[in-house]
């Protein structure tokens, strides 16, 4: 790893403290214009996401109405009913999103998806970025205010459901993970940021329980107020 990833990985937590756990679960709430632009608000209210902490995978309950869930790894989503039968699934669920907009409605399946991918690597980064196959790359600083922060390239491998392949992750001084800029493939390619903020520690593990995504314009800076996503965390737990 590189000093840079060393430094993020050691201020939140620490890689070995971070491998002791096999899955990490967060009581969320999602809000935003993204939901009203894709046509499905309401979605997602008050529910309970729970991942892998070494795999890509993550169980989203409730979803939608009560007693349904949505299952996601990066080829199959599914939801399931209250015995855990299969409701609705989608193979292959990338492709669904071929031909898409920044405007093209999303059904409860698409909306599986993009949650499923967000809200794992939401939650295991930046230890996702020792994973294998990850290559990484420290940027110039970048000045955000008063404060200078360091800019770390993260290109993902081909088989990783995410954003985008190449991504940049903002960290402060102390190592914290603040910003985190991509581009939404399966949102037409639309470049977006994310600020995170109001750290916690959980189990030993540093997390930020407050999250805003934003359009952003070439000079990197948000092109407007609207806030697209937004994803507040009230408890969490490691096992």
């Amino acid at each position: 790893m590189n000093p840079l990833l060393d430094l993020a990985i050691a201020a939140h937590g620490g890689l070995d403290r971070w491998e002791a756990f096999n899955e990490v679960t967060a009581l969320l709430t999602i809000d935003g214009e993204l939901g009203i632009l894709k046509q499905n608000p309401g979605t997602l209210g008050p529910f309970t996401v729970t991942a892998s902490t070494s795999e890509a995978c993550a169980t989203l309950a409730p979803f939608g109405c009560s007693g349904r869930r949505a299952t996601f790894v990066p080829d199959r989503v599914t939801i399931e009913g209250l015995q855990q039968e299969v409701i609705e699934a989608l193979e292959d669920p990338r492709a669904a999103f071929a031909g898409h907009d920044f405007e093209t409605a999303w059904d409860d399946l698409h909306v599986a998806y993009f949650h499923g991918y967000l809200l794992w690597t939401h939650l295991v980064t930046p230890f996702l970025y020792a994973f294998p196959n990850f290559a990484t790359e420290e940027l110039p600083p970048w000045r955000e205010g008063n404060e200078e922060w360091r800019r770390l390239k993260i290109v993902f491998p081909e088989h990783m459901a995410s954003h985008s392949r190449e991504q940049v992750s903002y960290f402060d001084a102390g190592g914290l993970l603040r910003r985190h800029d991509y581009q939404v493939d399966i949102l037409g390619g639309r470049s977006c940021v994310d600020y995170m903020s109001d750290y916690r520690e959980y189990h030993g593990i540093q997390v930020p329980r407050r999250r805003r995504m934003f359009e952003i314009a070439p000079g990197a800076r948000p092109t407007s107020q609207c806030l697209l996503l937004s994803i507040d965390i009230t408890e969490m737990s490691f096992r």
